[in-house]
């Protein structure tokens, strides 16, 4: 049981993400409708509904419900989770958590779930794209300073400092929205270079950490 979790929590991104694609369709110059994925297949034809209707189930019984049956496992046995049996099953959830944040790991997993969501299903759009990204970004950052769910300190700050990074990011793509029709490349150029030299610090920051933990150790 153990491994299953596992493997489909470290398959789920690539399976959403595939899942999504199915929906995710564009006109092109003739009027028709093709996958972004494969322009080659066309949106039009009964086949792409019938793999849509699959898709749609598979999106509800696996895409949404695989957090949502973590969460709800887990807080079902919320008493139980140090006991041998809980802890086998869910430690790899609920290891470096604090004991009354032993959901937080399915609740980023819907995090993961809406970004793909977002940046698949909401390509014609960047403007509200980006929006919406930077929203769920911000958002995450405020529960996760709020909360604070890691037992260590050091988790918690690179966990802050990730979501800070990737809230910033989000944002200067927003001012490169509004500033498309101008043009100024020194104002680019200099948001360019603090999006690449903040992600080159924050990187920096967790190897740290990383070599750190294992000189101690």
């Amino acid at each position: 049981l153990m491994n299953t979790q596992i493997l489909w929590f470290l398959t789920y991104c690539g399976v959403v993400h595939t899942v999504f694609e199915v929906f995710a369709c564009r006109q092109i110059d003739d009027g028709r409708s093709v996958l972004y994925a494969d322009p080659s297949i066309s949106c039009d034809t009964k086949e792409h509904e019938d793999v849509k209707l699959r898709a749609t189930l598979f999106a509800c019984f696996f895409c949404c419900e695989q957090p949502l049956q973590l969460l709800a496992h887990m807080w079902w046995r919320r008493d139980d989770l140090e006991e041998r049996k809980c802890y086998i099953r869910y430690s790899f959830f609920t290891l470096n958590y604090k004991t009354e944040y032993f959901w937080y790991e399915a609740f980023c997993m819907l995090r993961k779930l809406l970004i793909i969501f977002v940046v698949t299903l909401i390509q014609e759009d960047t403007r509200r794209q980006i929006f919406l990204l930077s929203l769920l970004s911000v958002l995450y950052l405020g529960i996760h300073s709020y909360l604070s769910p890691f037992t260590k300190h050091a988790l918690n700050e690179l966990e802050s400092h990730a979501l800070f990074t990737m809230a910033f990011t989000y944002n200067v793509c927003v001012l490169f929205q509004e500033a498309s029709n101008v043009n100024n490349n020194d104002f680019e150029m200099s948001f360019t270079w603090c999006v690449i030299l903040l992600n080159f610090a924050i990187a920096v920051h967790c190897c740290t950490r990383i070599a750190r933990s294992f000189l101690t150790l």
